[in-house]
């Protein structure tokens, strides 16, 4: 059983912190837990963030807006304490993020070649 716990006041504390990064990233940690979870896992980091105070609705993300940075911390930690990921899970979790990018699937798509 995972012990990590994130209370209330660490999230405050968190999302303190300045940056921003576009929707898309959000949309590429949400397919990840899908594909780990399935919708029912989508559902409860979507319920955990509201409870922490940070309401993210996966289909209310637009790839193209800006969203706080820290908001993906925190999104990756509620994931870490909910499914219990290892340090090698987060990784790999941000290593297939990019893959479901519609930034990142437009520009492969005209700038890269097969060869």
């Amino acid at each position: 059983m995972n012990k990590f716990k994130i209370t209330k006041e660490r999230a405050n504390k968190l999302m303190s912190l300045k940056g921003n990064l576009r929707g898309g990233f959000f949309l590429g940690h949400f397919n990840y837990v899908r594909g780990i979870k399935g919708e029912e896992g989508v559902e409860i980091i979507e319920k955990r963030l509201a409870d922490l105070g940070y309401s993210l609705k996966e289909k209310e993300i637009s790839n193209i807006k800006w969203y706080p940075e820290a908001l993906a911390c925190l999104m990756v930690l509620v994931t870490v304490e909910k499914f219990g990921l290892t340090k090698e899970d987060v990784f790999e979790m941000g290593k297939k993020s990019p893959k479901h990018s519609f930034i990142v699937r437009l520009l492969m798509r005209h700038f890269l070649t097969p060869e």
